[in-house]
């Protein structure tokens, strides 16, 4: 085992010094090209690098350079290597292009090093796309696509400008760049009517940068957007001819396309078409076109399919190509987009035109890191760091004792058949660091037990499968833990991450995704609660929330979940917890605030059944909520103004308990039995009709605007409570007009509904419901003074 464990780091080691001087601090991974599937050695190969979070033990947060300066490779043998970055995006998929000295093979390797500033001997000289000095033996000129309305840059440094030309220059705006490219970005060349078809990127001189006029190649990536039937050119030259099968002589453009009902075939001379699911239309189609001095043959996607006779160099024609139209036409250009078109110097053998087909079709297929070793079980002897070996895989059956030790981890996924990760020594706790990337990594057979505290990292997802055990607790310090999706097997006592409590903290997510309980703790220290379905039973998650130490949020979008338990007290700390509630969905928070200072943010168009008991705690409520307990409610909004329903549908805020309103902004309040309307913070007189527009809406009549609009009063008694404020007296002794409360005008006095006053009022003071509202006077009557 402990030869194993040397085993592994001494790779590790022997992996970070892969390159001359390379930093202490930097991070570095080995990659293999097991793409290849040719036979012969390909020299200078540019292969594509896609990077993402978690791919190969990559992240970005681990980059010294947000622009991703100090990135760099080497060859087998350690030196740097010229690398170029086509497009980089710290929150999704970057390209790098890497030139490979010698590809020779499936076990062809190089090496990635990232995380601190390049010295002066990891800058490799010379550019990617360049074999020589003077630039012949490599490309005369490649052209990414990344312009946005604007010339293209030649990226092999030739100066080979695409310029944009059109025989309408007002069509010259349709040349954008687009994001759906086959690497990063792409170019739109023309769209509309047959008549306009005379867009193109025009490219001169590209004839000083040939060694042999008649031995060159040109591929791009093609499709199509428009889909009338017309002759299509991709690329075009006064300088290319080629012989007909029939044996006329015609001058004519490397590759007419003519789409015929949906499929596609290359004429002018007509090679054997594209397979049926290879359409311009629904796909990126990559063609090649090999000159070799006395023949041409066209490739497609990577596949030989057709040659003919033809030469090049026609004397006294003009030195320039167009991609995208023919040379001397303003028309029968591409309808469509195209990316990283090429002009190669040099005759490309077949296995490099399929090596860069694959290469751009499928890079995360193309270049991968393969696990670096395999292991049985092993005790760990200090603590560990097997990030840098990216995946370690493990023999079935395995045991990964941490031995009181803390271990760390990249791209979990099921440890690669361990059958057990513990810790074996007792009154420690060891830390289990995993770093989750990318793609969500599920754990499928490996159980974790014993005195650990897991402790995820990474953008990524881990997903448990079965209850684990550990008693250490739970950290999400970034992406996303979750339970299994819900079935009916799952009960109240099914917990995927042991007994101890979960914190969640800031950019995390705990995503509950099941109908189990989660009776240990969680705390969110600026993370996100997600999830919740219910099973046929209707039974709903639980989750306890122990405590609240940031501002955090709970983003419900199932059928149900529960916050915290009936009696026990859930400390906010001042804080806020914003809840999105879906549609059709029932939220509720059974938490106790008593005494807790903090603030609730609800919104969506699902429900908040709130059980809070505290008035300490705001309430910034714009969804439907039911309050059984005293509450105070800020800027409450309907949450379903466009519904359409009966008129007379009671919709939003049901209230049992205290009812504060604040301002004049509230939707369909609905005051049951028992319930108060707290009005002692307010002067004159509180009208029930809201101030909030009328609402224009589909199906919303006049009478559904007025149920939204206004304060409904159930059948039974209200309190009001008016203790405290200074205009009492002189409202209640102004007999013309002494109303504390107001009616909606379209539901006049609510005839079922008694009104008293707080005790403390009600002393000197009485209540009469009239007419318009509710009146309020002065009680008089005999003073009677016993000595």
């Amino acid at each position: 085992m402990r030869q194993q464990l040397v085993f592994a780091k001494t790779l590790a080691v022997l992996f970070a010094l892969a390159a001359l001087s390379q930093p202490a601090g930097a991070k570095s991974v080995r990659l293999q090209l097991r793409g290849y599937e040719g036979a012969t050695v390909l020299t200078n190969f540019q292969a594509l690098v896609k990077l993402n979070e978690g791919q190969f033990g990559f992240s970005y947060g681990d980059f010294a350079a947000n622009d991703g300066s100090d990135l760099w490779f080497a060859g087998a043998d350690g030196n740097a290597i010229p690398h170029e970055i086509d497009t980089w995006n710290p929150s999704g998929d970057s390209f790098v292009w890497v030139r490979v000295p010698e590809l020779k093979g499936k076990d062809t390797a190089i090496f990635m090093h990232w995380g601190e500033a390049r010295t002066a001997e990891q800058i490799a000289p010379g550019n990617v796309w360049k074999n020589y000095g003077d630039g012949k033996g490599g490309f005369a000129g490649v052209w990414h696509m990344n312009a946005d309305k604007a010339d293209e840059p030649d990226a092999a440094g030739n100066g080979l400008t695409g310029v944009r030309i059109g025989s309408d220059p007002t069509t010259l705006d349709q040349m954008v760049r687009t994001s759906d490219g086959v690497v990063g970005w792409a170019r739109v060349n023309q769209n509309g009517s047959y008549e306009n078809k005379g867009n193109s990127l025009k490219v001169s001189g590209y004839g000083a940068y040939i060694a042999d006029a008649s031995r060159f190649t040109v591929s791009g990536w093609f499709r199509e957007t428009a889909t009338t039937k017309l002759w299509y050119r991709l690329f075009g030259s006064p300088k290319w001819e080629v012989y007909k099968n029939d044996g006329l002589e015609s001058k004519v453009l490397i590759a007419n396309v003519i789409q015929v009902n949906g499929s596609v075939n290359i004429a002018d001379p007509a090679p054997d078409a594209f397979d049926s699911s290879e359409n311009f239309v629904d796909n990126w189609c990559h063609v090649a076109i090999v000159f070799d001095g006395t023949s041409c043959r066209f490739y497609g996607n990577g596949r030989l399919l057709g040659s003919w006779d033809g030469k090049t160099a026609v004397d006294g024609v003009a030195d320039f190509f167009k991609i995208g139209n023919a040379p001397n036409t303003s028309y029968r250009g591409w309808y469509g987009k195209y990316d990283e078109v090429r002009m190669y110097d040099g005759v490309q053998s077949a296995d490099r035109v399929k090596a860069d087909y694959d290469t751009m079709k499928s890079p995360d297929t193309f270049v991968v890191h393969v696990p670096d070793t395999t292991m049985g079980s092993v005790t760990l002897q200090e603590d560990t760091d097997w990030t840098e070996l990216g995946l370690v895989a493990f023999t079935a059956g395995a045991v990964v004792d941490l031995n009181g030790y803390n271990l760390a981890y990249a791209g979990f996924g099921g440890f690669g058949g361990a059958a057990m990760i513990t810790n074996s020594v007792q009154g420690t706790v060891s830390r289990l660091t995993v770093k989750v990337s990318g793609t969500g990594n599920v754990n499928t057979g490996t159980a974790v037990g014993g005195d650990i505290r897991f402790v995820k990292e990474g953008s990524g997802t881990f997903t448990s499968a079965k209850a684990l055990t550990y008693s250490g607790g739970t950290e999400v310090n970034a992406g996303t833990i979750q339970a299994p999706i819900s079935t009916e097997a799952y009960d109240a006592s099914f917990t995927p991450f042991g007994p101890g409590s979960i914190t969640v903290r800031s950019n995390a997510v705990f995503n509950v995704q099941s109908t189990a309980a989660y009776a240990n703790g969680v705390i969110l220290a600026g993370g996100t609660i997600k999830g919740g379905v219910q099973n046929s039973s209707g039974l709903r998650p639980a989750v306890m929330l122990e405590g609240v130490t940031a501002d955090s949020a709970i983003e419900h979008v199932a059928k149900g979940l529960e916050i915290g338990k009936a009696g026990i007290r859930t400390d906010i700390c001042g804080h806020t917890i914003r809840v999105y509630i879906a549609a059709d969905t029932f939220f509720r928070w059974k938490g106790d605030l008593e005494g807790v200072e903090g603030k609730i943010v609800a919104t969506g168009d699902g429900y908040l059944n709130d059980e809070i008991h505290s008035r300490t705690v705001d309430l910034d409520v714009r969804s439907n909520v039911n309050l059984t307990g005293p509450s105070e409610v800020h800027d409450f909004r309907a949450a379903n103004p466009d519904s359409a329903g009966a008129a007379g549908t009671m919709y939003g805020l049901n209230v049992y308990g205290v009812f504060t309103p604040v301002g004049d902004c509230w939707y369909g309040c609905i005051l049951q039995d028992g319930a108060t309307l707290d009005l002692s913070g307010r002067e004159g007189v509180f009208s029930l009709s809201s101030s909030v527009a009328k609402l224009v809406a589909p199906g919303v009549t006049d009478e559904m605007n007025e149920v939204r609009r206004s304060v409904q009063l159930a059948a039974g008694t209200v309190t009001v409570k008016l203790a405290g404020r200074d205009d009492i007296k002189a409202l209640a002794g102004n007999e013309e007009d002494n109303y504390i409360l107001k009616w909606n005008a379209a539901y006049g006095r609510p005839a079922a509904t008694d009104f008293v006053l707080d005790p403390a009022t009600a002393r000197k003071f009485t209540l009469r419901p009239d007419a318009e509202g509710l009146r309020l006077f002065i009680k008089k009557g005999l003073q009677i003074i016993v000595r």
